[in-house]
């Protein structure tokens, strides 16, 4: 498609959205402000606007008051680029005892560990319920190259898992050119200067990186739109609003917004929690509180916005979850397969008594224990239909939740050359022909934690679920509860194929959004769906 198609496809959508949603909600002034990060890395960013703007200092103060135009351009007219020391993160948590327990845990790997006691800046995030100070494990070494982090993380792969934390220590610096592509006026300035406009269409967003959904949208967003120079000398932008704004764009990003009205509630009161829980923890050097994709919460502005979706926020407005009068990190995933899981068992922290596995069905919530663990139990379970919640191919469901049904239960095959290309091309392990894939260690789900790759010339292990399920697809595997099938011998007595048979989408920790959505049908209300999901949570308005 042609830039000219791309900005007159945006221009449509703006007039549309114009027309269905009227113009902006007023705000109250106590509701929180979040900074939301929406596109990164880019060398040029290019937007619309209904038909005028006005232009705001990085502190706020107005540059200019509704300049006309409606195309627009922003590139980087001069650059000093940022320096950064390079470290491996362990874990970043406001917790001292979680991070003290990860410390010794990295100790006893043989590694040596620092602890790291700050307080963020919170007059930038302006979440100030979460003015508490963060807590980072780092290894001690340094780096003073990416390259060389990213080589020391795969050699402890098997020891510990961590992050790589790019620590800027002095930030890039520069002047930014926007320009009106409609008269080819331009305008020299700051490096972080706002756009203040009724909408702001951006075009291209990324989405559903590394995922089956990849690829890019134009996007409308209410708000300001802050542009920025990141710490790799490209373009960042970001949008700042209000909390409950906020929220309103990711229920319908996050659940259909055809699924049951007290479905879509428990959704708006998860995407809050996970505001509070997250914010300080997350995208350490990239100064916004939480990304629009995967990583944190999907965002898609308004694009998605519907009278239930938004309907559903208004109703639960300010509304999270506690235990013991602390904001809970409410973790959710598409479909849990019949049984949730550990979180412990999906990242690095300890064990939260509010976000165990269940038996996401009628009977006791710890109904199948640890049999999942068990690789014949496992077996059977992805091969068979249980009656949990979350199986949308038994009974009457709502036209939006016909989707769900191809993630309960799925096969895929792999000729043996095509699955040992795909691993090695994810993991950088040259490791010969495909022999086996063991699996070495289980979560209550029954989601693999541990594998185990036999090759001809090596032998090695991947760990972690969401690294298994990216070594295993080209595009992230739905789950990392599978089994593992070979089958046929060719004629160099190598497998000549694997079967994969899964149940679910997704980590499986928290709230099954599908199991929600049916728990609703059946007359739950979204309190009770929470505290079905959630161990022992309490609901309170947080402002």
């Amino acid at each position: 498609m042609t830039r000219r198609l791309v900005f007159h496809s945006l221009l449509i959508l703006l007039s549309m959205l114009f027309a269905c949603l009227g113009p902006p909600p007023p705000h109250m002034g106590s509701d929180p402000i979040v900074r939301i990060g929406l596109m990164q890395n880019l060398a040029t960013v290019r937007f619309q606007t209904p038909d005028k703007l006005s232009l705001a200092h990085p502190k706020g103060r107005l540059i200019a008051r509704d300049v006309p135009g409606q195309s627009w351009q922003v590139t980087i007219k001069r650059f000093e680029p940022a320096r950064i020391e390079y470290r491996l993160l362990v874990i970043s948590t406001r917790n001292k005892d979680e991070a003290k327990a990860m410390a010794d845990k990295v100790t006893d790997a043989g590694v040596s560990p620092k602890m790291i006691e700050e307080r963020p800046d919170y007059d930038r995030l302006w979440v100030a319920q979460n003015a508490t100070n963060i807590y980072k494990v780092v290894l001690r070494e340094k780096f003073t190259t990416r390259e060389a982090a990213l080589a020391k993380q795969k050699e402890l792969a098997e020891k510990i898992q961590t992050e790589l934390w790019e620590m800027v220590r002095k930030p890039a610096q520069g002047t930014l050119e926007l320009k009106n592509l409609d008269n080819g006026k331009t305008y020299q300035l700051p490096n972080g200067f706002q756009v203040i406009a009724d909408r702001v269409g951006l075009s291209n967003v990324a989405v559903g990186a590394g995922f089956h959904w990849e690829g890019s949208e134009n996007r409308v967003y209410r708000g300001r739109v802050e542009f920025f120079i990141d710490r790799f000398g490209k373009l960042t932008a970001v949008n700042i609003l209000p909390i409950e704004d906020y929220v309103a764009g990711v229920v319908p990003s996050e659940m259909h917004h055809g699924f049951p009205p007290e479905a879509l509630k428990a959704q708006a009161v998860a995407a809050r929690n996970e505001i509070f829980s997250k914010v300080g923890t997350r995208h350490l050097e990239d100064n916004f509180d939480l990304c629009a994709d995967v990583h944190c919460q999907v965002f898609s502005g308004i694009n998605r916005q519907t009278a239930n979706t938004d309907r559903a926020v208004k109703e639960t407005t300010g509304m999270v979850m506690k235990v013991d009068g602390a904001v809970i990190d409410a973790n959710y995933a598409s479909v849990c397969g019949g049984q949730t899981e550990n979180n412990e068992n999906v990242w690095n922290g300890l064990p939260r008594p509010y976000l165990r596995g269940i038996f996401d069905g009628n009977g006791r919530p710890d109904l199948l224990g640890n049999s999942l663990m068990d690789e014949n139990t496992l077996l059977r379970w992805v091969t068979t239909r249980p009656g949990v919640y979350c199986n949308t191919l038994q009974g009457e469901i709502p036209a939006a939740m016909e989707y769900t049904k191809k993630y309960f239960r799925w096969e895929i095959n792999y000729p043996r050359q095509e699955l040992q290309d795909l691993i090695r091309k994810r993991t950088g392990e040259d490791f010969g022909d495909l022999q086996d894939l063991v699996p070495l260690a289980r979560g209550v789900s029954g989601r693999l934690m541990r594998l185990r790759v036999i090759g001809t010339k090596k032998i090695f292990e991947i760990n972690r679920e969401l690294a298994i399920r990216q070594a295993l697809a080209d595009k992230t595997l739905w789950s990392a509860c599978i089994a593992i099938q070979k089958s046929g011998i060719d004629r160099n007595r190598l497998p000549a194929s694997f079967k994969i048979l899964g149940a679910g989408w997704g980590h499986g920790v928290g709230m099954c959004q599908t199991g929600a959505a049916i728990l609703a049908l059946r007359g739950r209300n979204f309190a009770q769906i929470l505290q079905h999901y959630y161990t022992n949570v309490k609901l309170d308005k947080e402002y």
